[in-house]
């Protein structure tokens, strides 16, 4: 999960938005993910909560 993160701060450091998404197999079955990762698909998923994020991070 760190390396996700840095990955997604470079890329907002670049001049770009990120995105995560969770990766959903193709079966009947639901793929289940634990609550920090659906936490941190959400941080990174929504733009308002990934500059709140960076501003944190940064101090900016």
């Amino acid at each position: 999960m760190e390396a996700e993160e840095e990955r997604n701060r470079e890329i907002y450091r670049a001049g770009a938005m990120p995105f995560s998404q969770l990766e959903r197999d193709f079966s009947t079955t639901k793929t289940e993910y634990s609550k920090e990762w659906k936490a941190f698909e959400r941080q990174w998923m929504r733009p308002a909560a990934i500059v709140a994020h960076m501003r944190a991070v940064d101090g900016k």
